[in-house]
């Protein structure tokens, strides 16, 4: 996927990720018994696994405000990983 955006140093997508996100949304519509793993990743040292967390719930968060339920997103933050 092409990767989404965010404002720097925080978990505010930004309006350029939308569109392939919405296509995630319709997709995962389409196939209503898949999951997807949410991964969260950011190159930065002291707090790269709090925001990177914040930044797949924030996916999450999208998601399941376009209709997509919570159940079948998992939302992780792996930081540098």
């Amino acid at each position: 996927l092409t990767p989404i955006r965010f404002d720097i140093d925080k978990a505010q997508l930004r309006p350029e990720s939308f569109a392939i996100l919405d296509e995630v949304a319709a997709l995962l519509a389409a196939h209503p018994t898949g999951t997807l793993e949410i991964q969260g990743h950011y190159r930065s040292t002291g707090y790269a696994m709090p925001l990177s967390q914040r930044r797949a719930a924030a996916v999450r968060d999208y998601l399941v405000a376009r209709g997509i339920p919570a159940a079948r997103l998992i939302a992780r933050g792996y930081g540098e990983d």
